[in-house]
């Protein structure tokens, strides 16, 4: 009777000894399930390290005392946080903040400097553009230290209008021509009438020119230097 109480009893401890064993091996099969779902998770919405990407070519401006237009294109894997213009114009030691805007859907993005403000000597605009994006990648094109240029127009305003200048003086002076070779026909007529009055003692005048005679020339129209 002893003894099977003893061998049920050893059945017994072998049973729930299993049965804790079947329990550990499950949970750390459910453990292992969950890490690599963890890691998986972790592969497809990790850590965002890649920067935007900023295409942008530096062109040459204006005259001073307009609009200057700056445009980029600015690309990233996620999503961008801000595009921002940084400028100064040559010859001042500190930086302007302009956010540029993004037209419409597209990734162009632009911004607008006014240059009323700047000094008639100034020859142009130091800049640098700078890209981050939601997880706080930056990117920048030019530096604060070695800056993009873009120079002004230094066509004098002496001579964007010299060509309407030259061209009142050639109308004046074909005016002037035109003027001397009418008086040089009005001498001419002149001095016909009187030879035709005075030969052989007859006069072929009009009636009118034997006291007194006055002959008018008048010259076409001038406009700009064309008749």
């Amino acid at each position: 009777m002893d003894r099977l109480v003893v061998v049920h009893v050893r059945r017994t401890v072998r049973h729930l000894i299993f049965k804790r064993q079947i329990a550990a091996l499950l949970s750390v099969c459910i453990l292992f399930t969950q890490l690599g779902s963890g890691i998986a998770h972790a592969q497809v919405d990790g850590p965002d390290f890649e920067s935007p990407i900023i295409e942008h070519e530096p062109t040459s401006g204006g005259l001073i005392g307009g609009v200057e237009i700056f445009s980029a294109t600015v690309v990233d894997n996620d999503e961008l946080a801000s595009v921002r213009l940084f400028y100064r114009f040559i010859g001042d030691t500190e930086y302007t903040r302009v956010n540029m805007q993004q037209i419409a859907t597209s990734a162009n993005y632009s911004a607008r400097v006014f240059t009323t403000s700047a000094e008639q000597e100034t020859t142009g605009i130091e800049y640098y553009i700078r890209a981050e994006d939601a997880a706080g990648n930056l990117v920048l094109k030019g530096f604060a230290f070695q800056p993009l240029v873009r120079l002004f127009d230094s066509t004098p305003v002496d001579e964007l209008a010299l060509p309407s200048a030259q061209s009142s003086q050639e109308g004046a002076e074909a005016g002037k021509k035109i003027n001397w070779l009418y008086v040089a026909i009005g001498v001419l007529v002149v001095g016909g009438i009187a030879a035709a009055s005075s030969d052989g003692g007859s006069s072929s005048a009009p009636p009118e020119c034997e006291t007194e005679c006055t002959v008018v020339v008048t010259a076409p129209s001038v406009v700009q230097g064309v008749w």
